[in-house]
């Protein structure tokens, strides 16, 4: 398989640990943090 991928740069504008707190609801989320949450969506696109 033949896959090209692009690169996508995200800046934030407060820190990821900052951005963490949005996932207190893991339940509701599926997970606790931002880098958890952008896992789940990458593997879902696979």
């Amino acid at each position: 398989m033949n896959t090209t991928y692009q690169t996508l740069i995200v800046k934030f504008k407060e820190p990821i640990t900052a951005l963490d707190g949005i996932f207190d609801d893991a339940e509701a989320w599926g997970t606790d943090t931002l880098k958890g949450w952008i896992d789940d969506y990458v593997m879902y696109r696979e």
